[in-house]
């Protein structure tokens, strides 16, 4: 294939491509229900701008290209052009940026079948032809304003034609199964799904600039997609009782707990938090988080809250506790930022995690 032919179909790749979000959980801040219009590649470049979440100036096409399967693993198969994004290692950022020699943005969304929950773990995405290797790459846990939590890397391909994509998905590692999805995903699966790269696939990505770009918001997500998105339940529906809610640095913290443990704990109560995108809901995972529950002065509890997968509420962070009683105080304070590469309108948020305190 030649590079020239193909920029004749796809727009240029440009500082900050991304995809897009949407607003129906958090508080403050715009939905943008901007009207983009298609142009051949974007007039606008990422604003600078204080911490937080803001709407990326574009959005753009993306091709489904396939649904496989292992078990109750699933993973979907989505095809775009190529993207700059972000890495998170510890603290530090590094932008990765495209090339003349990437093809396409390859993204996956892995799930559980019979949950719906997203997997949040590690992925790596092998590009097969002709039972032959053609190129590997981490392919990492991403979040995006259109397209939620899902794992991507910018992929080169020497030519057209017919390929499978090999995703191996590492399993839950740390992260802890309950409910619908205890002991599940313990071990590494992996699940294979034929694709097509040709120039007809590459006409039909296009670049469509946003007005609201660079403001406080996000915009909406993909209206219908055969694969979750990272969606939170709404804070009232979470089990057990909620403390309360709190923004920090573009996440949303809800505090609970649920008495006498639950499915979570066998032990005392169970005191967690599930933290999400300001705007949209959707999960913000990977995050080192600690608490601390004060009550009459004295502290009856101070440790590290745990990942959690639960079938019915998604990915939170939690531990048993000997008890929570009204009146308690508890402090949630972040140790290590989201380890997620982030698109644009992401990749200053989530970083700086102030502590937040709950009053029971």
């Amino acid at each position: 294939m030649q590079r020239r032919r193909l920029l004749q179909s796809v727009p240029a790749a440009a500082a900050g491509v991304g995809l897009a979000g949407c607003l129906n959980q958090g508080d403050g801040g715009t939905e943008t229900d901007s009207d983009p219009t298609d142009t051949a590649e974007p007039t606008t470049t990422t604003p600078d701008g204080p911490s937080g979440i803001y709407v990326q100036t574009f959005m753009d096409q993306m091709v489904m290209s396939g649904m496989g399967k292992s078990g109750d693993l699933r993973a979907m198969l989505m095809l775009s052009i190529p993207h700059n994004f972000w890495n998170i290692n510890g603290r530090s950022v590094e932008k990765t940026e495209t090339t003349d020699a990437d093809s396409f943005h390859m993204m996956a969304s892995v799930f559980d079948a019979e949950t719906n929950q997203v997997l949040p773990s590690s992925v790596n995405t092998e590009v097969v032809r002709d039972g032959e290797t053609v190129t590997q790459e981490v392919t990492y846990p991403m979040l995006s304003q259109r397209m939620g939590f899902h794992y991507g890397a910018n992929f080169e391909l020497p030519d057209f034609g017919e390929y499978v994509a090999r995703v191996n998905f590492e399993g839950l590692g740390s992260t802890r199964g309950v409910g619908a999805l205890a002991g599940k995903y313990g071990e590494s699966a992996s699940i294979e799904i034929p694709f097509e790269w040709s120039e007809a696939v590459a006409g039909e990505f296009s670049v469509r600039d946003v007005d609201a770009g660079g403001k406080a918001g996000a915009v909406k997500p993909m209206g219908s997609m055969n694969a979750p998105m990272g969606e939170l339940p709404e804070p009232d529906a979470l089990p057990g009782t909620v403390v309360g809610s709190k923004l920090a640095d573009g996440a949303n913290l809800v505090a609970a707990h649920v008495d006498g443990g639950g499915r979570f704990a066998d032990d005392g109560d169970y005191l967690y938090v599930s933290a999400r995108t300001r705007y949209n809901g959707f999960v913000v995972p990977m995050m080192g988080l600690e608490a601390t529950v004060t009550r009459d002065g004295e502290t009856v509890f101070d440790d590290r809250l745990a990942p959690v997968l639960d079938g019915e509420m998604g990915y939170h962070y939690g531990a048993a506790v000997d008890g929570v009683e009204a009146g308690d105080e508890v402090v949630v304070r972040a140790t290590t930022p989201s380890q997620v590469a982030r698109h644009e309108g992401y990749e200053r948020a989530f970083r700086q995690l102030p502590a937040r305190s709950f009053t029971v």
